[in-house]
């Protein structure tokens, strides 16, 4: 389900557009199979594919359109969501580095080197980097943290 700050950008994108009301709920039926942005099977997922589809009709039209402070450079939408990866998938990354971080200083503290957490993440990840692979890795040091303050107590 989309988030209101979501919802509030792609009204945002459907006004810079300048799509109708008919044309808004043509593209949602094309990209999602849906309505509206209120249909709570959509996921973050969509809502970059939307914004991607709404940004290519905005660069078509641009010649008659005022600046979007949404739209700046063309292509954004398309190039900064992957199909791999999508906005969310980058600001629960953040979080997570910043935790891994902090587990791999508390390891450090108790002696555990960083070559130790290199294997630790190595063998949860297999060697695949993603933002999945990073919150197994926080999970497995956080099991490891807690294993080696009860071992040393």
């Amino acid at each position: 389900m989309l988030t209101n700050q979501q919802k509030a950008l792609i009204k945002q994108a459907q006004r810079d557009a300048r799509l109708t009301d008919a044309e808004y709920r043509e593209v949602w039926q094309t990209v999602a199979g849906v309505s509206s942005s209120t249909d709570p099977r959509l996921g973050d997922e969509h809502m970059d594919t939307f914004m991607s589809y709404v940004e290519a009709i905005y660069w078509r039209k641009r010649d008659e359109l005022v600046a979007s402070n949404i739209f700046r450079l063309r292509g954004y939408w398309a190039h900064k969501n992957s199909k791999a990866e999508n906005s969310r998938d980058r600001f629960v990354s953040r979080t997570v580095k910043e935790e891994v971080a902090d587990l791999e200083r508390q390891l450090a503290e108790l002696g555990y080197n960083e070559s130790y957490c290199r294997v630790i993440q190595q063998k949860v990840t297999h060697g695949v980097e993603s933002a999945y692979g990073l919150t197994l890795y926080r999970a497995a040091l956080a099991r490891t943290l807690a294993a080696k303050r009860k071992k040393a107590a």
